[in-house]
């Protein structure tokens, strides 16, 4: 497998890895089969270009650092900047968090 390449397999599959050496970091996108679908994507970022979070999407940066801007539309408008490391995670912060 490639680093940070997306696998996708059922997950009532009987799955079986060894590491050659090494760390490693599993994300696991987890969803209620015929209710929910799950999508991941690899995305490279770089300076001259800008990245939205869209509703109902998560990032999670995966090596470096990165600035963010965060606009908070949901007590008002206001932005600020925030600075994130590898495997720090944002999203779209105008969903309210809801309880099942």
């Amino acid at each position: 497998m490639e680093k940070y390449r997306p696998f996708r397999f059922p997950g009532d599959a009987t799955v079986h890895g060894a590491l050659p050496s090494g760390d490693f970091r599993d994300l696991n996108v987890i969803t209620r089969t015929g209710i929910f679908k799950g999508f991941t994507s690899i995305i490279e970022l770089r300076r001259k270009h800008t990245h939205s979070i869209l509703k109902g999407q998560l990032g999670i940066l995966l090596q470096g650092q990165a600035t963010v801007t965060v606009t908070v539309t949901v007590t008002g408008h206001a932005e600020e900047l925030e600075t994130l490391s590898q495997y720090d995670a944002e999203w779209d912060r105008t969903m309210k968090p809801q309880r099942s």
